[in-house]
């Protein structure tokens, strides 16, 4: 995976990690064809995200497709972010 934290370029390979500050603009690129990860948010309530946005997974295994967000889903997104504390400053850089 590459993150883009701050301006900069992370590159990650499998057993790294890393931080994305609150307040520092940041995404990521999934650069292989599966990627896991983990992420520890705190402090608690950015978890309302993915319990909005989500969707509840049916089982362990890995989807065999993921569609890309719906205008829909990114209205919905754009709704949220506020309530959040979230800036949505898009669209992503290239990286």
């Amino acid at each position: 995976m590459a993150f883009w934290v701050g301006g900069q370029v992370h590159r990650l390979e499998a057993g790294d990690s890393i931080f994305l500050p609150r307040a520092v603009p940041h995404t990521f690129r999934i650069k292989s064809p599966v990627a896991r990860g983990l992420n520890y948010i705190s402090p608690a309530g950015f978890e309302e995200w993915f319990r909005t946005l989500g969707t509840p997974a049916e089982s362990f295994d890995l989807p065999d497709t993921v569609e890309p967000f719906s205008t829909e889903l990114q209205i919905r997104a754009m709704e949220l972010a506020p309530k959040l504390g979230v800036r949505i400053i898009g669209p992503s850089p290239e990286f």
